[in-house]
């Protein structure tokens, strides 16, 4: 306890100076000058961006660290009720029914599975009680609203006797496959925290290497694991939450009830946990395998979705949000701030970067940067290719067949198409309908295990 309390010390008093050393080149660049009005929009502007990015540079410091399991392997306590959400989704969903009814290294008696056959056409349904599976065929009337937070709800309204039965509700996508040990993994971190409400677990890809679009997700969810979540974990701040492979308490849900309304219901639930001062947590060890998009068309659909989600649910909770921080003075409120607006940043930098091709051109003239200088511009560069090298050996280890070269084209694929997309999502984010991704890839655990060292 008292380490964990250094270290939210450290992280505060890093995270301060991030503000003091804003101040600070502030004074420098105003001091003994009258400035245009153009010229402190563009002041602002930077100084907005320095902030966020300084905030997510120190993080990224403290995850050069490997991620190291601080919690002693534990007989199996708790009891899951695992659901499984799904709209059409027959090509894919016999793989995960029968992936948890076999594969998994922990008592089959202390889990069950429930499939939501939500407003399905197709043959879900009867294929998940095919395989063994529970089967919850949800049927939303004409013009309710419909979605996977829906259709979450409607399941825990009508099956009351889950809070009496299970310890723990885990939630998966149709398309997953889980790790065999995930439930033994998850079980041990609650024991050894009770006053954990939520688990993370690690998302992976199914299919990394099928081109330079699933390269890209695969590579960037390296990326966010390694130097974000996991050294969020190591200051005790809260995990994201990333729509699949989390496991919540029962009891939470039973207290405070299942509210989330919005398209990206992840994000608005860890938001939720963050204004009512609850703690959530990540696990590395506990691992599932997802569908990455192998198409541009269904890529870019499913991450203006995301992007037009995450603004609602920024703009619906700021005050709320900014309450907490007040209230509560943790670093976790502060951390959701900083990520429910982080997509701000991105949209700002794209403007700099606009301002800085017309300056090269002579088209304007910009005024002097807070932090113009060569040092700062090949640090950022040769910085960010060893991260990017870092996420890149966690994939080698992960599948094995990967590209360098492969790799940064991918990532660079997916970083700059999102600056369009936060764009549009921003002037649309409104625009709530949910829109399905397309899965087909219908694989078994021992296959995607086979190329991992």
């Amino acid at each position: 306890m008292k380490d964990e309390k250094l270290k939210k010390i450290l992280f505060g008093g890093l995270i301060l100076s991030v503000f003091v050393i804003a101040g600070v080149n502030i004074f420098n660049a105003v001091s003994g000058k009258e400035l245009s009005t153009f010229e402190m929009i563009f002041l602002a502007m930077e100084t907005y961006i320095f902030v966020f990015s300084t905030y997510y540079l120190v993080l990224t410091f403290f995850g050069w660290k490997k991620y190291e399991k601080r919690y002693p392997d534990a007989d199996p306590q708790t009891k899951f009720a695992i659901i499984v959400p799904g709209h059409n989704e027959e090509r894919v969903i016999s793989g995960i029914v029968k992936n948890l009814n076999s594969d998994m290294n922990y008592p089959r008696d202390m889990f069950e599975v429930f499939v939501i056959a939500d407003n399905c056409t197709d043959n879900t349904a009867s294929i998940a009680l095919e395989y063994g599976a529970n089967v919850f065929e949800n049927t939303t009337p004409k013009g309710a609203p419909r979605g996977k937070p829906y259709a979450i709800k409607a399941f825990l309204e009508n099956n009351p006797d889950i809070y009496e039965k299970f310890d723990v509700l885990t939630i998966f996508d149709a398309d997953n496959i889980v790790h065999f040990d995930y439930f033994k993994e998850v079980n041990a971190q609650f024991i050894a925290n009770k006053d954990c409400d939520l688990i993370q677990c690690r998302v992976l890809s199914k299919n990394p290497d099928d081109n330079y679009i699933s390269g890209g997700y695969s590579l960037s969810e390296s990326f966010m694991n390694r130097f974000y979540t996991i050294p969020k974990q190591r200051f005790g701040l809260n995990t994201t939450i990333q729509g699949t492979g989390f496991n919540v308490r029962l009891d939470y849900l039973k207290e405070v009830g299942w509210n989330p309304k919005s398209i990206t219901e992840d994000f608005e639930f860890q938001v939720e946990m963050s204004n009512l001062n609850k703690k959530s947590q990540f696990n590395c060890d506990a691992k599932i395998y997802d569908e990455k998009p192998t198409t541009t068309k269904n890529s870019l659909v499913q991450r203006l979705r995301w992007s037009r989600g995450h603004w609602n649910v920024a703009f619906g909770n700021t005050f709320k949000i900014l309450a907490s921080i007040i209230k509560h003075r943790t670093l976790t409120s502060l951390d959701t701030f900083f990520y429910s607006y982080n997509m701000s940043r991105t949209l700002l930098m794209g403007v700099g970067l606009i301002l800085s091709g017309l300056s090269i051109f002579n088209i304007i003239d910009l005024p002097l940067s807070i932090y113009n200088n060569i040092f700062i511009s090949l640090f950022t560069i040769f910085y960010t290719l060893a991260l990017v090298y870092t996420a890149y050996q966690e994939q080698v280890a992960d599948k094995g067949t990967m590209n360098f070269v492969h790799c940064i084209a991918s990532y660079l694929w997916f970083t700059v198409t999102y600056l369009p997309l936060h764009l549009l999502s921003l002037l649309t984010f409104k625009s709530q309908t949910w829109k399905r991704t397309e899965k087909e890839i219908n694989v078994s655990l021992e296959d995607r295990l086979k190329n991992s060292k």
